[in-house]
């Protein structure tokens, strides 16, 4: 695709591919019940984010041509998509294992750089696609507890001053 220096769409179904394995793979990890909430979240989170990634490169490659994104949207994928691998590989690693305060923070750095390099690559979706389908209710209440958490991890690992 990037010698061609036009978009592939027989990409997008890889796209559906990976997609879809991410969403059964945390999922199935989810249900399970063996993480504690804040884990939980985190892995939700992050495979969320990555699922929303994967699906505004999916609306760029569709329309990539009509844009006159050819063939930039492939060099704005291949930036980000070895990032998003690489999270999702380290997700999958932690199967069954419980999460230190320093796996936390590897998650939330490796997701923050994530996004960084999404949003700088035009593949990070806006706030409004990604509230789009949640309830702001639940939303606060999960964040208040979330926040609580992650002050506790983030004292955690702070010297007394």
């Amino acid at each position: 695709m990037a010698q061609a220096r036009k978009v592939d769409l027989g990409v997008l179904g890889a796209f559906d591919s990976l997609t879809a394995e991410m969403t059964v793979c945390s999922d199935t990890w989810l249900k399970e019940g063996t993480l504690l909430r804040e884990d939980a979240f985190l892995v939700y989170h992050s495979v969320r984010n990555m699922n929303m990634i994967v699906d505004k490169a999916k609306q760029r490659f569709v329309h990539a041509a009509e844009n006159g994104e050819n063939p930039s949207v492939v060099t704005d994928a291949l930036a980000v998509f070895p990032y998003l691998i690489n999270l999702y590989e380290m997700l999958c690693s932690l199967r069954d294992k419980t999460f230190s305060s320093e796996i936390r923070r590897a998650i939330w750095r490796r997701l923050r750089v994530l996004r960084d390099i999404s949003r700088r690559a035009a593949m990070l979706p806006s706030t409004s696609e990604e509230l789009k389908g949640l309830d702001p209710e639940l939303v606060k209440k999960e964040l208040s507890s979330f926040a609580s958490a992650l002050q506790a991890v983030t004292s955690e690992g702070q010297s007394p001053t």
